[in-house]
């Protein structure tokens, strides 16, 4: 099916676009802007930028956390470092997994911030990195969820970017909710 056809079919609303968080993530991070904007002929400095940005803010924000820690803890750092690091490395594995909200990861950054205004108040490391550390995960899932959002905008708007991605995308049909890849989607 060409890209014409795609693009009338999704506008009708026959099915939904599908991209796996991590790929998205992974093709705004790993490959030339400068190669992507000369393929597909537009400007993506601004979707780079911002995906980027978020993406180094993210470990720059677990690494702030980890010096805080170290701080707050002195020679228990070295039980809860490890301990921080392993429960990020779930969090990192589960924030690529589609449909997921970033509801939670606000919620448990609200309450790691109440919680550290009232009970750390005196203890300014402790405080800081009860701020810090939840605000890594999300970063690390607005990346993820700004990337899948950008990746789909770019496969609907722009045929040559279909046509490099058009083996791989997921469609949801609406009227029977299966979903199926995109070489699978059959002409009318």
């Amino acid at each position: 099916m060409g890209y014409e056809e795609f693009k009338v079919r999704y506008e009708q609303g026959e099915f939904e676009v599908g991209v796996s968080p991590a790929d998205a993530r992974q093709f705004f991070i790993n490959t030339s802007r400068g190669a992507v904007e000369e393929r597909l002929g537009i400007p993506l400095a601004g979707t780079y930028n911002v995906i980027k940005t978020l993406f180094y803010l993210h470990w720059l924000a677990l690494f702030f956390s980890c010096v805080c820690l170290g701080l707050a803890a002195q020679w228990w750092s070295l039980l809860y470092i490890p301990l921080g690091f392993i429960v990020y490395l779930i969090r990192f594995s589960m924030a690529s997994l589609r449909g997921q909200s970033l509801v939670p990861s606000f919620l448990f950054l609200i309450i790691c911030a109440a919680g550290a205004y009232i009970w750390l108040t005196d203890f300014k490391w402790w405080m800081i990195f009860a701020i810090v550390y939840p605000f890594s995960f999300l970063l690390l899932k607005w990346t993820y969820r700004t990337a899948t959002f950008q990746m789909r905008s770019l496969i609907i708007g722009n045929p040559t970017m279909y046509e490099l991605v058009k083996e791989n995308l997921l469609l949801k049909n609406n009227s029977t909710g299966v979903t199926f890849k995109g070489n699978e989607l059959q002409s009318k």
